[in-house]
């Protein structure tokens, strides 16, 4: 067998399915993640919190929160209240209505979302090292077309289930 071919010890190019180089960037690509947050001192369930909350001038609403990361109100609320803790966020009544609360990276928060964002260049730089910018384009148009086709048959699937 050519060793360019090999992969590993059992298997070799040809033997491995589009679905399974999927799962091994992705679990390679969350292993530095992981790794390099905890380094940084950011608990695994802030990081799409704080994705969220670095998109938006004034922050976001805790269920506005829930909506786009898709975690539960109650994942959302008790990440919040540590993450309020540890003073990454501040929570503070809406000015235009009173019941509903505003959240928002404080200064430190925004700067450990910056080393996330640092961290998230150098994987889009392991990723596209060895691509062309066309390749690129093409990988990421074919990724979105596969995520769009998944979304659609899960959320096929579970009008099924309803």
């Amino acid at each position: 067998m050519n060793e360019e071919k090999k992969v590993c010890c059992a298997c070799s190019v040809e033997h491995l399915t589009p679905s399974m180089l999927i799962n091994d960037v992705h679990r390679l690509t969350s292993a530095k993640i992981r790794r390099e947050s905890e380094r940084s001192g950011l608990r695994q369930g802030y990081r799409r919190i704080m994705f969220h909350l670095s998109h938006g001038d004034d922050g976001g609403t805790q269920q506005d929160l829930v909506r786009h990361t898709k975690l539960s109100a109650p994942t959302v609320s008790v990440s919040l209240a540590r993450m309020e803790a540890e003073g990454l966020v501040r929570r503070r009544p809406d000015e235009n209505d009173l019941r509903v609360i505003r959240v928002s990276l404080t200064e430190k928060g925004k700067q450990l979302n910056q080393r996330m964002q640092e961290i998230f260049r150098e994987i889009e730089d392991d990723i596209g090292g060895e691509l062309t910018e066309e390749e690129m384009t093409e990988l990421k148009g074919i990724l979105l077309k596969i995520r769009n086709r998944l979304i659609e048959r899960t959320s096929a699937s579970d009008e099924k289930d309803s």
